[in-house]
């Protein structure tokens, strides 16, 4: 699968239903859920803990498998028995950050960021790595004097942004952040804002932010809430 229009792009959820297995029995976790992401919105999801929130996040990455329904990109059905074709997509077209904060401890910022890159860099569709948007990102994460540290030397709230960093310096045309907040203080988040809203003009790229911040709602196009196996929408 290979997207026609690099500036387009579109992931859809149709009638999406998933259960897991458990000492035999079938749990519901999801039924009939159906979403529509286009390119240009930040989408914010919902929800207490418990709801469903990471499965939702591991479905919409394409890590999972819904049970009935159809996980589409760009208008072609995920074939999720094509594991090699899903881990490209993933790689071409995704960028996720996870509450699971995962960093090389023993070596330094800019190694671990390059090392995220020249994951990516080996596809034809990704381009060269933009230093001044790698800049960019870093002095308004408030990273720039921290660049001598090993990551082992960092706080929580540290290692957060840089893990944000990791998710964005790729230019993904899907990016998933999954609580994004949860170690920032005040004035870190609105930095966040103002880079996923720049980011947002570009017209080119989907953010689906999962959070208990509501304060991404008066930035999100749609806003949704995760209760009763359901994704509820929660008008702005």
């Amino acid at each position: 699968m290979k997207l026609e229009d690099k500036d387009t792009i579109q992931l859809e959820l149709s009638n999406v239903s998933f259960n897991y297995n458990q000492q035999g029995q079938s749990i519901k976790i999801f039924e009939d859920i159906n979403l529509k992401c286009t390119a240009g919105n930040i989408i914010t999801i919902m929800g207490p803990s418990g709801s469903g929130k990471t499965t939702l996040l591991h479905l919409l990455a394409l890590i999972y498998k819904p049970s009935t329904g159809q996980i589409m990109l760009n208008g072609q059905e995920i074939d999720f028995e094509d594991i090699e074709k899903i881990d490209t997509l993933r790689k071409t077209y995704f960028g996720i950050h996870t509450q699971e904060i995962l960093l090389f401890e023993k070596i330094g910022i800019v190694e671990n960021l390059m090392i995220d890159f020249e994951i990516h860099s080996d596809l034809p569709e990704k381009e060269k790595l933009d230093r001044e948007y790698l800049i960019e990102l870093i002095y308004s994460l408030n990273l720039n004097h921290l660049l001598s540290r090993k990551v082992n030397e960092l706080s929580m709230g540290e290692k957060q942004r840089l893990s944000i960093i990791r998710s964005l310096i790729s230019k993904p045309k899907l990016l998933i952040l999954d609580e994004p907040t949860a170690s920032l203080d005040y004035d870190n988040v609105l930095s966040l804002i103002k880079i996923l809203n720049k980011l947002r003009m570009n017209k080119d790229q989907i953010t689906i932010i999962f959070t208990h911040d509501p304060l991404f709602l008066r930035y999100s196009h749609q806003s949704y809430r995760i209760s009763n196996y359901k994704l509820n929408k929660i008008e702005n």
